[in-house]
């Protein structure tokens, strides 16, 4: 969380700012409050906005209000008309796996099995109301102090990349894509189990499986193998069964979560994340307090 810079605005709609929470190529993500004095994580939608984007934006509006009981951070309000448009979310003190993982290295195993775990519940509840997340990646998990959360995937993302009704992908941008994601091909629950598979994979070695974005993604993640013997032992096979590239081949979400629980419980305990990583969660906290 930053202080807000010259150019930030104080108030966007109904809601009034109060420091940056992040930014990235959709957009800036700002802590702001509602009227109601409800604290809200409010991005604000980065570069043109022509009547095709605004026309994706309102679709995914929609399916993400329709589907906001299975999310961790649902969308509250929304203005897809405005100039900018923006999105509010419900704010949860917090720190991206990415950022966690860029920052302190890779996580030790007993919070890596507990990433599986409740990445793998949450895509059971998805997958049981006959959705498809598209999205599971590091930026999109969300450490708590209590929990991890498994954030919807971005509506301005969607909007931008413009998927098609199968979920392909028209740009190979993201090292944690399943294959059939960057082809012209059906994509079902079995992409976000490779997608986990992939973010687990980044979460124990601090690199995804297949290498960064570039060119060659798309034929990296469509043939070659990942080195799994960077892994701890007890989640090898495991992650090698998400990662397998024929769909009906992978592991599902019941059986992984069947896997972990063979294994017995893996609670987070307090004080489970990295010192500065507890002190920047407590420190949204204390800010949502006082706002």
């Amino acid at each position: 969380m930053e202080q807000l810079e010259r150019g930030d605005p104080q108030a966007v709609g109904s809601y009034t700012v109060s420091a940056r929470l992040g930014a990235g190529s959709a957009g800036t993500v700002y802590l702001a409050r509602s009227a109601a004095g409800r604290p809200v994580a409010l991005k604000l939608v980065r570069g043109e906005a022509d009547h095709a984007f605004r026309a994706r934006l309102r679709a995914e509006i929609a399916n993400a209000r329709a589907a906001s009981w299975m999310s961790g951070t649902p969308v509250l309000d929304a203005d897809p008309e405005a100039e900018p448009p923006w999105v509010a979310r419900v704010f949860v003190p917090g720190v991206a796996l990415s950022r966690a993982v860029a920052e302190c290295g890779p996580l030790p195993e007993p919070v890596l099995i507990a990433l599986v775990r409740e990445l793998a519940v949450a895509l059971l509840t998805v997958h049981g109301a006959g959705m498809v997340h598209r999205g599971v990646a590091p930026g999109k998990v969300l450490l708590a102090p209590d929990r991890l959360h498994l954030v919807e995937r971005s509506v301005v993302a969607r909007a931008a990349l413009g998927e098609d009704r199968a979920g392909y992908v028209n740009a190979a941008n993201s090292p944690f894509l399943a294959p059939e994601q960057t082809q012209v091909r059906s994509v079902t629950s079995a992409a976000d189990m490779f997608s986990l598979g992939s973010t687990v994979y980044y979460a124990a070695t601090g690199r995804p499986p297949f290498g960064g974005i570039g060119p060659e993604l798309a034929a990296r993640i469509s043939k070659a193998s990942p080195v799994l013997g960077f892994l701890p032992p007890s989640l090898a096979e495991l992650i090698g069964a998400c990662l397998v590239k024929d769909p009906n081949a992978r592991a599902t979400a019941r059986q992984v979560l069947d896997f972990v629980h063979r294994r017995g419980p893996a609670p987070l305990a307090e004080g489970w994340l990295p010192p500065p990583l507890s002190a920047e969660i407590a420190a949204q906290a204390a800010a949502t307090a006082v706002m």
